[in-house]
Protein backbone atom coordinates (compact mmCIF):
# COMPACT_ATOMS: atom_id res chain seq x y z
CA UNK A 1 0.00 0.00 0.00
CA UNK A 2 1.20 3.35 -0.59
CA UNK A 3 0.84 6.83 0.98
CA UNK A 4 -2.18 8.54 1.74
CA UNK A 5 -2.78 11.60 3.80
CA UNK A 6 -5.25 14.65 3.94
CA UNK A 7 -4.10 18.04 4.54
CA UNK A 8 -5.92 21.90 4.66
CA UNK A 9 -5.03 24.74 3.05
CA UNK A 10 -7.10 28.71 3.79
CA UNK A 11 -5.82 31.32 2.21
CA UNK A 12 -5.35 33.99 3.93
CA UNK A 13 -6.11 31.84 7.31
CA UNK A 14 -5.80 33.05 11.10
CA UNK A 15 -4.75 30.40 13.44
CA UNK A 16 -7.10 32.13 16.29
CA UNK A 17 -10.34 32.28 13.95
CA UNK A 18 -9.68 28.30 14.22
CA UNK A 19 -10.47 28.19 17.93
CA UNK A 20 -12.31 25.24 19.22
CA UNK A 21 -11.86 23.27 15.69
CA UNK A 22 -8.22 22.45 16.01
CA UNK A 23 -6.69 19.86 17.79
CA UNK A 24 -3.72 19.60 20.01
CA UNK A 25 -2.27 16.53 17.65
CA UNK A 26 -2.95 19.04 14.83
CA UNK A 27 0.61 20.56 12.82
CA UNK A 28 0.17 24.02 11.96
CA UNK A 29 1.96 25.51 9.45
CA UNK A 30 2.43 29.15 8.12
CA UNK A 31 5.72 28.92 6.11
CA UNK A 32 3.79 29.49 2.64
CA UNK A 33 2.09 32.94 3.26
CA UNK A 34 -0.40 33.65 2.64
CA UNK A 35 -1.84 30.36 3.02
CA UNK A 36 -2.10 28.48 6.60
CA UNK A 37 -1.93 24.00 6.36
CA UNK A 38 -3.43 22.39 8.94
CA UNK A 39 -2.12 18.94 9.16
CA UNK A 40 -3.78 16.09 11.41
CA UNK A 41 -1.85 13.00 13.13
CA UNK A 42 -1.21 10.21 11.33
CA UNK A 43 -3.06 8.16 14.03
CA UNK A 44 -6.79 10.23 13.83
CA UNK A 45 -8.79 8.03 12.45
CA UNK A 46 -9.31 8.21 8.38
CA UNK A 47 -6.43 10.25 8.95
CA UNK A 48 -8.42 13.17 9.36
CA UNK A 49 -10.49 13.50 6.40
CA UNK A 50 -13.68 14.01 7.59
CA UNK A 51 -13.14 16.63 10.49
CA UNK A 52 -11.29 18.55 7.60
CA UNK A 53 -13.87 18.72 5.28
CA UNK A 54 -15.99 20.26 8.26
CA UNK A 55 -13.31 22.88 9.32
CA UNK A 56 -13.32 23.83 5.80
CA UNK A 57 -17.39 24.14 5.55
CA UNK A 58 -17.00 26.64 8.97
CA UNK A 59 -14.47 29.28 6.77
CA UNK A 60 -15.23 32.36 4.99
CA UNK A 61 -11.39 32.33 3.70
CA UNK A 62 -10.84 30.35 0.46
CA UNK A 63 -9.95 27.05 1.66
CA UNK A 64 -8.75 23.81 -0.43
CA UNK A 65 -8.94 20.26 0.78
CA UNK A 66 -6.06 18.34 -0.33
CA UNK A 67 -6.50 14.36 -0.74
CA UNK A 68 -3.73 12.26 -1.62
CA UNK A 69 -4.48 8.17 -2.54
CA UNK A 70 -2.29 5.42 -2.13
CA UNK A 71 0.34 6.92 -4.14
CA UNK A 72 -2.19 6.68 -7.29
CA UNK A 73 -3.54 9.92 -7.45
CA UNK A 74 -4.63 12.82 -5.80
CA UNK A 75 -7.56 15.45 -5.27
CA UNK A 76 -8.00 19.15 -4.81
CA UNK A 77 -11.77 20.72 -3.54
CA UNK A 78 -12.13 24.39 -3.45
CA UNK A 79 -14.50 25.90 -0.75
CA UNK A 80 -15.60 28.84 -0.69
CA UNK A 81 -17.63 30.62 1.79
CA UNK A 82 -18.01 27.38 3.38
CA UNK A 83 -19.15 25.51 0.00
CA UNK A 84 -17.72 22.98 -1.85
CA UNK A 85 -17.20 25.41 -4.98
CA UNK A 86 -14.61 23.01 -7.66
CA UNK A 87 -12.39 20.52 -8.15
CA UNK A 88 -9.38 19.22 -9.81
CA UNK A 89 -7.95 15.61 -9.72
CA UNK A 90 -4.80 14.34 -10.98
CA UNK A 91 -6.76 11.94 -13.30
CA UNK A 92 -7.23 14.93 -15.27
CA UNK A 93 -10.71 15.98 -14.18
CA UNK A 94 -12.27 19.57 -13.27
CA UNK A 95 -15.10 21.37 -12.28
CA UNK A 96 -16.27 25.05 -12.10
CA UNK A 97 -12.35 25.46 -12.98
CA UNK A 98 -12.97 29.37 -13.16
CA UNK A 99 -13.93 29.19 -9.62
CA UNK A 100 -10.49 28.65 -8.63
CA UNK A 101 -9.56 32.40 -9.84
CA UNK A 102 -10.16 32.98 -6.04
CA UNK A 103 -7.12 31.05 -4.94
CA UNK A 104 -4.63 31.82 -7.75
CA UNK A 105 -3.92 35.28 -6.71
CA UNK A 106 -3.78 36.63 -10.30
CA UNK A 107 -2.68 33.84 -12.42
CA UNK A 108 -4.07 32.42 -15.05
CA UNK A 109 -6.94 29.16 -13.78
CA UNK A 110 -6.64 27.71 -17.33
CA UNK A 111 -3.22 26.55 -16.32
CA UNK A 112 -4.85 24.34 -14.25
CA UNK A 113 -5.53 22.23 -17.70
CA UNK A 114 -2.29 21.15 -17.93
CA UNK A 115 -2.41 18.81 -15.36
CA UNK A 116 -4.32 16.72 -18.31
CA UNK A 117 -0.92 16.96 -19.84
CA UNK A 118 1.33 15.74 -16.86
CA UNK A 119 2.02 11.54 -17.29
CA UNK A 120 3.25 11.10 -13.84
CA UNK A 121 1.72 11.98 -10.64
CA UNK A 122 4.61 13.71 -9.11
CA UNK A 123 4.91 16.03 -12.12
CA UNK A 124 1.11 16.60 -11.80
CA UNK A 125 1.70 17.33 -8.06
CA UNK A 126 4.79 19.62 -8.83
CA UNK A 127 2.22 21.88 -11.05
CA UNK A 128 -0.12 21.82 -8.37
CA UNK A 129 1.91 23.00 -5.72
CA UNK A 130 3.74 25.42 -7.91
CA UNK A 131 0.40 26.97 -9.13
CA UNK A 132 -1.29 27.64 -5.48
CA UNK A 133 2.16 28.35 -3.52
CA UNK A 134 1.83 25.66 -1.14
CA UNK A 135 3.25 22.19 -0.16
CA UNK A 136 -0.23 20.00 -0.79
CA UNK A 137 1.78 17.05 0.22
CA UNK A 138 3.01 17.63 3.58
CA UNK A 139 3.55 15.17 6.72
CA UNK A 140 3.72 16.65 10.58
CA UNK A 141 6.88 14.20 10.96
CA UNK A 142 8.76 15.93 8.13
CA UNK A 143 10.33 19.09 8.05
CA UNK A 144 8.47 22.23 6.17
CA UNK A 145 9.16 23.21 2.37
CA UNK A 146 8.93 26.48 0.81
CA UNK A 147 6.73 26.41 -2.37
CA UNK A 148 6.81 29.91 -3.50
CA UNK A 149 4.38 30.27 -6.74
CA UNK A 150 6.44 29.19 -9.65
CA UNK A 151 5.59 28.33 -13.76
CA UNK A 152 8.96 26.50 -13.79
CA UNK A 153 6.85 23.43 -13.91
CA UNK A 154 3.91 25.04 -16.22
CA UNK A 155 7.25 26.17 -18.62
CA UNK A 156 8.49 22.93 -18.92
CA UNK A 157 5.68 20.80 -19.48
CA UNK A 158 4.61 23.22 -22.20
CA UNK A 159 8.30 23.10 -23.87
CA UNK A 160 8.31 19.25 -24.11
CA UNK A 161 5.00 19.44 -25.57
CA UNK A 162 6.35 21.73 -28.12
CA UNK A 163 9.12 19.31 -28.96
CA UNK A 164 6.82 16.70 -29.32
CA UNK A 165 3.79 17.47 -30.11
CA UNK A 166 3.87 17.25 -33.74
CA UNK A 167 6.17 14.30 -33.77
CA UNK A 168 4.40 11.32 -36.46
CA UNK A 169 3.96 7.86 -34.08
CA UNK A 170 6.17 5.06 -35.14
CA UNK A 171 3.40 2.61 -33.99
CA UNK A 172 -0.39 2.46 -34.17
CA UNK A 173 -3.24 0.29 -32.92
CA UNK A 174 -5.11 -2.21 -35.06
CA UNK A 175 -8.36 -3.68 -33.63
CA UNK A 176 -8.12 -7.46 -32.87
CA UNK A 177 -10.74 -9.71 -34.04
CA UNK A 178 -12.63 -11.40 -31.56
CA UNK A 179 -12.12 -15.02 -33.04
CA UNK A 180 -8.51 -14.27 -32.97
CA UNK A 181 -8.55 -13.19 -29.00
CA UNK A 182 -6.11 -15.35 -26.79
CA UNK A 183 -8.15 -17.50 -24.93
CA UNK A 184 -7.88 -16.17 -21.40
CA UNK A 185 -8.90 -13.17 -22.46
CA UNK A 186 -11.80 -14.88 -24.05
CA UNK A 187 -13.04 -16.71 -21.29
CA UNK A 188 -13.38 -13.36 -19.34
CA UNK A 189 -15.65 -12.07 -21.72
CA UNK A 190 -17.38 -15.24 -22.15
CA UNK A 191 -17.49 -14.88 -17.98
CA UNK A 192 -18.92 -11.22 -18.04
CA UNK A 193 -21.41 -12.30 -20.67
CA UNK A 194 -22.59 -15.51 -18.53
CA UNK A 195 -22.94 -13.54 -14.93
CA UNK A 196 -24.86 -10.90 -17.36
CA UNK A 197 -27.53 -13.34 -19.07
CA UNK A 198 -27.84 -15.03 -15.08
CA UNK A 199 -28.32 -12.17 -13.07
CA UNK A 200 -26.06 -12.87 -10.66
CA UNK A 201 -24.80 -10.05 -8.64
CA UNK A 202 -21.01 -9.57 -9.06
CA UNK A 203 -18.45 -7.21 -9.13
CA UNK A 204 -17.25 -6.93 -12.89
CA UNK A 205 -13.97 -5.00 -11.98
CA UNK A 206 -12.80 -7.78 -10.42
CA UNK A 207 -13.17 -10.11 -13.47
CA UNK A 208 -11.76 -6.94 -15.24
CA UNK A 209 -8.80 -6.35 -13.09
CA UNK A 210 -8.01 -10.13 -13.50
CA UNK A 211 -6.68 -9.37 -16.81
CA UNK A 212 -4.27 -7.17 -15.73
CA UNK A 213 -0.32 -7.73 -15.84
CA UNK A 214 0.88 -7.66 -12.15
CA UNK A 215 -1.95 -9.21 -10.87
CA UNK A 216 -1.21 -12.28 -8.82
CA UNK A 217 -2.38 -15.09 -11.41
CA UNK A 218 -5.10 -14.46 -13.98
CA UNK A 219 -6.47 -17.69 -14.22
CA UNK A 220 -5.82 -21.04 -15.82
CA UNK A 221 -6.56 -22.97 -19.00
CA UNK A 222 -6.20 -26.23 -20.31
CA UNK A 223 -6.98 -27.84 -23.43
CA UNK A 224 -10.31 -28.68 -22.11
CA UNK A 225 -10.87 -25.96 -19.71
CA UNK A 226 -10.37 -22.55 -19.15
CA UNK A 227 -11.17 -21.22 -15.61
CA UNK A 228 -11.72 -18.08 -13.94
CA UNK A 229 -12.43 -16.42 -10.33
CA UNK A 230 -14.99 -13.43 -9.65
CA UNK A 231 -16.16 -12.15 -6.32
CA UNK A 232 -19.89 -13.00 -6.24
CA UNK A 233 -22.23 -11.51 -3.11
CA UNK A 234 -23.71 -13.89 -1.03
CA UNK A 235 -26.70 -12.77 0.71
CA UNK A 236 -26.94 -8.67 1.69
CA UNK A 237 -23.33 -8.14 2.00
CA UNK A 238 -20.64 -11.18 2.45
CA UNK A 239 -18.55 -11.21 -0.19
CA UNK A 240 -17.02 -14.14 -1.61
CA UNK A 241 -15.13 -15.94 -4.22
CA UNK A 242 -16.57 -18.02 -6.72
CA UNK A 243 -14.84 -19.47 -10.06
CA UNK A 244 -16.40 -19.87 -13.48
CA UNK A 245 -15.29 -22.73 -15.57
CA UNK A 246 -15.02 -22.92 -19.43
CA UNK A 247 -15.74 -26.49 -20.93
CA UNK A 248 -14.02 -25.71 -24.44
CA UNK A 249 -14.86 -28.64 -26.36
CA UNK A 250 -18.54 -28.84 -24.74
CA UNK A 251 -18.74 -24.76 -24.51
CA UNK A 252 -20.46 -25.39 -21.06
CA UNK A 253 -19.73 -22.89 -18.33
CA UNK A 254 -19.86 -24.28 -14.34
CA UNK A 255 -20.73 -21.85 -12.40
CA UNK A 256 -18.62 -22.86 -8.61
CA UNK A 257 -19.23 -21.68 -5.29
CA UNK A 258 -16.27 -23.14 -2.76
CA UNK A 259 -16.85 -24.86 0.35
CA UNK A 260 -13.70 -22.94 1.72
CA UNK A 261 -12.89 -19.30 1.06
CA UNK A 262 -10.67 -19.29 -2.44
CA UNK A 263 -9.34 -16.74 -3.87
CA UNK A 264 -7.48 -16.80 -7.66
CA UNK A 265 -7.44 -19.96 -9.77
CA UNK A 266 -3.42 -20.96 -10.16
CA UNK A 267 -3.87 -23.84 -12.97
CA UNK A 268 -5.86 -26.42 -13.91
CA UNK A 269 -6.21 -30.70 -13.46
CA UNK A 270 -8.01 -31.31 -16.48
CA UNK A 271 -11.33 -29.59 -15.72
CA UNK A 272 -10.52 -29.05 -11.94
CA UNK A 273 -9.41 -25.45 -11.11
CA UNK A 274 -6.33 -25.55 -8.61
CA UNK A 275 -6.58 -22.25 -6.30
CA UNK A 276 -4.98 -20.36 -3.34
CA UNK A 277 -6.88 -20.01 0.12
CA UNK A 278 -7.13 -17.02 2.35
CA UNK A 279 -5.75 -17.03 5.80
CA UNK A 280 -8.14 -14.55 7.02
CA UNK A 281 -7.23 -11.12 5.60
CA UNK A 282 -3.59 -11.22 5.91
CA UNK A 283 -2.90 -13.45 2.23
CA UNK A 284 -2.96 -17.53 1.66
CA UNK A 285 -2.14 -20.50 3.71
CA UNK A 286 -2.97 -23.00 1.53
CA UNK A 287 -3.85 -24.69 -2.09
CA UNK A 288 -6.86 -26.68 -3.05
CA UNK A 289 -8.15 -28.31 -5.85
CA UNK A 290 -11.93 -28.30 -6.14
CA UNK A 291 -14.93 -30.57 -7.23
CA UNK A 292 -17.21 -28.59 -9.83
CA UNK A 293 -19.54 -28.98 -7.35
CA UNK A 294 -17.21 -26.84 -5.03
CA UNK A 295 -15.98 -29.54 -2.39
CA UNK A 296 -12.29 -30.37 -2.26
CA UNK A 297 -10.56 -33.04 -3.59
CA UNK A 298 -7.13 -32.06 -2.15
CA UNK A 299 -5.50 -29.54 -0.32
CA UNK A 300 -1.96 -28.31 0.31
CA UNK A 301 -1.59 -26.98 3.90
CA UNK A 302 1.85 -26.65 4.86
CA UNK A 303 2.32 -25.74 9.11
CA UNK A 304 2.78 -21.68 9.60
CA UNK A 305 2.76 -19.21 12.20
CA UNK A 306 0.21 -16.95 13.07
CA UNK A 307 1.05 -14.30 11.26
CA UNK A 308 2.96 -16.48 8.33
CA UNK A 309 1.10 -17.21 4.84
CA UNK A 310 2.46 -18.55 1.36
CA UNK A 311 3.19 -17.03 -2.27
CA UNK A 312 2.86 -18.88 -5.22
CA UNK A 313 5.12 -19.19 -8.30
CA UNK A 314 4.09 -21.12 -11.98
CA UNK A 315 6.66 -24.20 -12.41
CA UNK A 316 8.25 -24.52 -14.97
CA UNK A 317 6.49 -28.14 -15.85
CA UNK A 318 3.21 -28.74 -16.66
CA UNK A 319 1.01 -30.11 -13.34
CA UNK A 320 3.99 -28.61 -10.78
CA UNK A 321 3.23 -25.53 -8.68
CA UNK A 322 6.21 -23.47 -6.56
CA UNK A 323 5.31 -22.54 -2.58
CA UNK A 324 7.78 -20.73 -0.71
CA UNK A 325 6.93 -19.34 3.03
CA UNK A 326 5.80 -15.27 3.21
CA UNK A 327 6.93 -13.39 6.35
CA UNK A 328 7.83 -16.42 8.13
CA UNK A 329 10.44 -15.66 10.70
CA UNK A 330 14.18 -15.93 10.20
CA UNK A 331 13.85 -18.84 7.54
CA UNK A 332 12.14 -19.66 4.05
CA UNK A 333 10.79 -22.98 3.15
CA UNK A 334 9.91 -23.73 -0.64
CA UNK A 335 7.62 -27.08 -1.89
CA UNK A 336 7.02 -28.44 -5.49
CA UNK A 337 3.84 -29.82 -5.15
CA UNK A 338 1.95 -31.94 -7.59
CA UNK A 339 -1.24 -30.67 -9.14
CA UNK A 340 -2.53 -34.07 -9.55
CA UNK A 341 -3.11 -34.40 -5.77
CA UNK A 342 -1.09 -31.95 -3.80
CA UNK A 343 1.75 -34.31 -2.82
CA UNK A 344 5.18 -32.67 -1.98
CA UNK A 345 7.89 -33.54 -4.98
CA UNK A 346 10.98 -31.19 -3.38
CA UNK A 347 11.15 -29.14 -0.25
CA UNK A 348 14.04 -27.30 0.56
CA UNK A 349 14.56 -24.37 3.32
CA UNK A 350 16.30 -21.87 3.33
CA UNK A 351 17.87 -20.94 6.45
CA UNK A 352 18.35 -17.06 7.55
CA UNK A 353 16.91 -16.40 4.15
CA UNK A 354 13.80 -14.03 6.08
CA UNK A 355 13.50 -11.58 3.04
CA UNK A 356 12.29 -13.69 0.48
CA UNK A 357 9.67 -11.81 -1.21
CA UNK A 358 9.13 -12.23 -4.84
CA UNK A 359 10.06 -15.67 -6.86
CA UNK A 360 10.70 -15.26 -10.46
CA UNK A 361 10.83 -17.95 -13.47
CA UNK A 362 13.82 -17.17 -14.82
CA UNK A 363 15.79 -18.83 -17.96
CA UNK A 364 17.35 -21.95 -18.31
CA UNK A 365 14.96 -23.97 -16.04
CA UNK A 366 15.82 -22.07 -13.09
CA UNK A 367 14.30 -19.51 -10.57
CA UNK A 368 15.30 -16.25 -9.30
CA UNK A 369 14.94 -13.74 -6.24
CA UNK A 370 16.26 -11.00 -5.00
CA UNK A 371 17.63 -10.57 -1.55
CA UNK A 372 17.89 -6.92 -0.15
CA UNK A 373 19.65 -7.77 3.10
CA UNK A 374 22.63 -9.68 0.76
CA UNK A 375 21.87 -6.71 -1.98
CA UNK A 376 22.17 -10.01 -4.62
CA UNK A 377 20.26 -11.81 -6.48
CA UNK A 378 20.23 -15.54 -6.24
CA UNK A 379 19.37 -18.10 -8.81
CA UNK A 380 17.41 -21.83 -7.78
CA UNK A 381 17.20 -24.50 -10.08
CA UNK A 382 14.62 -27.32 -10.69
CA UNK A 383 15.81 -29.06 -7.02
CA UNK A 384 15.69 -25.52 -5.93
CA UNK A 385 19.20 -25.26 -4.92
CA UNK A 386 21.10 -22.30 -4.96
CA UNK A 387 23.37 -22.63 -8.27
CA UNK A 388 24.43 -18.92 -8.82
CA UNK A 389 24.60 -15.81 -6.60
CA UNK A 390 25.12 -12.54 -8.54
CA UNK A 391 26.25 -9.53 -5.90
CA UNK A 392 24.76 -6.23 -7.24
CA UNK A 393 27.53 -4.06 -5.91
CA UNK A 394 26.74 -1.04 -3.80
CA UNK A 395 23.27 -0.87 -5.60
CA UNK A 396 21.15 0.60 -3.16
CA UNK A 397 17.84 0.32 -5.23
CA UNK A 398 15.45 -2.52 -3.99
CA UNK A 399 14.84 -5.39 -6.32
CA UNK A 400 12.76 -7.39 -4.66
CA UNK A 401 8.68 -5.82 -5.97
CA UNK A 402 7.66 -4.73 -8.76
CA UNK A 403 10.40 -6.16 -10.96
CA UNK A 404 10.86 -6.94 -14.60
CA UNK A 405 12.91 -9.58 -15.79
CA UNK A 406 13.71 -9.59 -19.82
CA UNK A 407 16.36 -11.92 -20.72
CA UNK A 408 19.55 -11.19 -18.73
CA UNK A 409 18.34 -8.01 -17.96
CA UNK A 410 16.88 -7.09 -14.69
CA UNK A 411 14.43 -3.71 -14.73
CA UNK A 412 12.73 -1.58 -12.02
CA UNK A 413 11.71 2.03 -11.82
CA UNK A 414 13.64 4.37 -9.52
CA UNK A 415 10.39 5.45 -7.61
CA UNK A 416 12.59 8.93 -6.59
CA UNK A 417 13.12 10.25 -9.92
CA UNK A 418 10.91 8.32 -12.28
CA UNK A 419 14.05 6.83 -14.56
CA UNK A 420 14.48 3.23 -15.37
CA UNK A 421 17.13 0.90 -13.77
CA UNK A 422 18.70 -1.72 -15.97
CA UNK A 423 21.04 -4.09 -14.77
CA UNK A 424 22.68 -6.91 -16.77
CA UNK A 425 22.63 -10.06 -14.82
CA UNK A 426 25.43 -11.61 -16.92
CA UNK A 427 27.86 -8.36 -17.51
CA UNK A 428 27.04 -6.50 -14.53
CA UNK A 429 26.28 -3.48 -16.77
CA UNK A 430 24.33 -0.70 -15.58
CA UNK A 431 21.95 1.63 -17.31
CA UNK A 432 20.05 4.57 -16.08
CA UNK A 433 17.13 5.39 -18.84
CA UNK A 434 15.45 8.69 -18.53
CA UNK A 435 12.23 8.99 -20.76
CA UNK A 436 10.76 12.11 -22.73
CA UNK A 437 7.64 11.65 -20.92
CA UNK A 438 7.38 10.18 -17.27
CA UNK A 439 5.15 7.56 -16.86
CA UNK A 440 4.27 4.41 -15.12
CA UNK A 441 6.80 2.08 -16.26
CA UNK A 442 4.72 -1.16 -17.78
CA UNK A 443 7.49 -3.80 -19.34
CA UNK A 444 9.74 -4.15 -22.32
CA UNK A 445 8.92 -5.82 -25.40
CA UNK A 446 10.96 -8.25 -26.50
CA UNK A 447 12.34 -5.94 -29.63
CA UNK A 448 13.56 -3.31 -26.70
CA UNK A 449 10.32 -1.22 -26.95
CA UNK A 450 10.05 0.44 -22.87
CA UNK A 451 5.93 0.58 -22.46
CA UNK A 452 4.73 3.15 -19.83
CA UNK A 453 1.41 4.28 -18.90
CA UNK A 454 0.39 7.94 -17.80
CA UNK A 455 -1.76 7.98 -14.25
CA UNK A 456 -4.72 6.48 -15.33
CA UNK A 457 -3.69 4.01 -18.12
CA UNK A 458 -5.32 5.55 -20.62
CA UNK A 459 -2.19 7.03 -22.23
CA UNK A 460 0.31 4.12 -23.59
CA UNK A 461 3.73 5.34 -24.37
CA UNK A 462 6.67 3.47 -26.53
CA UNK A 463 10.03 4.53 -26.21
CA UNK A 464 13.44 3.56 -27.37
CA UNK A 465 15.91 1.97 -24.88
CA UNK A 466 17.70 5.07 -25.37
CA UNK A 467 14.31 6.89 -23.70
CA UNK A 468 13.39 8.59 -27.46
CA UNK A 469 9.69 8.45 -27.35
CA UNK A 470 8.21 6.36 -30.26
CA UNK A 471 4.66 6.90 -29.70
CA UNK A 472 1.75 8.41 -27.89
CA UNK A 473 -1.00 6.05 -28.01
CA UNK A 474 -4.37 7.50 -26.59
CA UNK A 475 -7.30 4.76 -25.62
CA UNK A 476 -10.71 5.13 -24.17
CA UNK A 477 -10.28 2.72 -21.63
CA UNK A 478 -6.87 1.76 -19.78
CA UNK A 479 -3.70 -0.79 -20.27
CA UNK A 480 -4.40 -4.17 -19.10
CA UNK A 481 -1.70 -6.37 -20.27
CA UNK A 482 0.60 -6.72 -23.26
CA UNK A 483 0.78 -10.38 -24.42
CA UNK A 484 3.78 -11.48 -27.23
CA UNK A 485 2.79 -14.24 -29.93
CA UNK A 486 3.73 -15.50 -32.82
CA UNK A 487 5.81 -12.33 -33.44
CA UNK A 488 3.45 -10.23 -32.97
CA UNK A 489 2.45 -7.93 -29.80
CA UNK A 490 -1.17 -7.35 -28.16
CA UNK A 491 -2.51 -4.66 -25.99
CA UNK A 492 -5.57 -5.67 -23.98
CA UNK A 493 -7.59 -3.12 -23.02
CA UNK A 494 -10.37 -2.79 -20.40
CA UNK A 495 -13.05 -0.31 -19.81
CA UNK A 496 -13.45 -0.34 -15.76
CA UNK A 497 -15.49 3.65 -15.95
CA UNK A 498 -18.18 1.86 -18.72
CA UNK A 499 -21.77 2.39 -17.53
CA UNK A 500 -23.73 -0.11 -15.48
CA UNK A 501 -25.58 -1.50 -18.12
CA UNK A 502 -22.56 -1.51 -20.81
CA UNK A 503 -22.44 -4.74 -22.87
CA UNK A 504 -19.96 -7.18 -22.15
CA UNK A 505 -17.94 -6.55 -25.57
CA UNK A 506 -17.72 -2.70 -24.48
CA UNK A 507 -15.64 -3.70 -21.46
CA UNK A 508 -12.58 -5.59 -23.41
CA UNK A 509 -10.47 -4.85 -26.36
CA UNK A 510 -7.48 -6.46 -28.15
CA UNK A 511 -5.48 -4.00 -30.28
CA UNK A 512 -2.15 -4.98 -32.36
CA UNK A 513 0.52 -3.12 -31.89
CA UNK A 514 1.90 -2.43 -35.31
CA UNK A 515 5.02 -0.39 -36.38
CA UNK A 516 4.34 2.63 -38.40
CA UNK A 517 1.53 5.62 -38.95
Amino acid sequence: MGTTLHTLHIFNGNKEELAGLLRETDTIRTHNAPWLSILPSRGEKDLGARRLASIARKQVHPCILFSYRDDAFFLLQLYLNGKQAGSINSLGGTSKLAAFEAVMDGGDVRDWKRISKCTDLDEALCLAEELLGTALYDLPEEEFRPVPRSRIALEDIQAREKTIRSRPNRFHLNPLPRQDWPRDVEARLRTLEFLQQNGNYHLRSTILHGLESGTDWTGAQSEITIACSYLSRNGLSTLRHSILCLNIAENRLTDIQPEIKCGPVLCLDGEYPVAACFRGNIGYDSIACLNLDGSIRWRFAPELPPDGRIDICAARKTGELLVFTFMCGENTTLWRISTRNGSVLTRCELPGWEDLRELCLWKDQSYIFYSVKRRAFFVLNEDLLVTREISAGEDRQRYDYYTHYAGTRVLKQDISTGDLLSFDLDSGARQRIHTELPGHFFEVFPDGCIASTNGTGHMLMLHSFDGELLARLHLKGSVAKFIHQEGETLLVEIQLDAPADAAPEELIRVWRIKPGK
